[in-house]
């Protein structure tokens, strides 16, 4: 996993300009499929009203309901959420979160 995660600075290239042509909720589930087809994580991404999340688009899983989930506030009010992302390391989640939030922060400056 670690010279996958490595990867990440080509492969962000690559999503960021794909991101160029894309809205904001087409960039999240792009990033939910890759992530899903790269590394085989299942994230998908809400919005986040006070304690309320409320899915907004990506890849769910079919876990069932009581699942540990892991829930991660991003930038603005959208967070995500991932039923196996204590497979990666702490320095892959953080390497992750980044990623995800200067997708965010690119796909809203435009």
């Amino acid at each position: 996993m670690e010279k996958e995660i490595s990867d990440f600075d080509g492969w962000w290239e690559s999503v960021h300009l794909k991101a160029k042509e894309l809205d904001l909720t087409e960039t999240l589930d792009t990033i939910s499929q890759q992530f899903k087809n790269k590394l085989g994580l299942n994230i998908w991404f809400a919005i986040v009203m006070g304690r309320r999340w409320s899915y907004l688009t990506g890849v769910m899983c079919e876990t069932p309901l009581g699942a540990n989930f892991r829930r991660v506030r991003l930038v603005d009010d959208i967070g995500l959420i991932s039923n196996n992302l204590d497979q990666l390391s702490k320095k892959e989640k953080i390497r992750l979160i980044s990623f995800v939030n200067r997708l965010i922060m690119t796909s809203q400056s435009r």
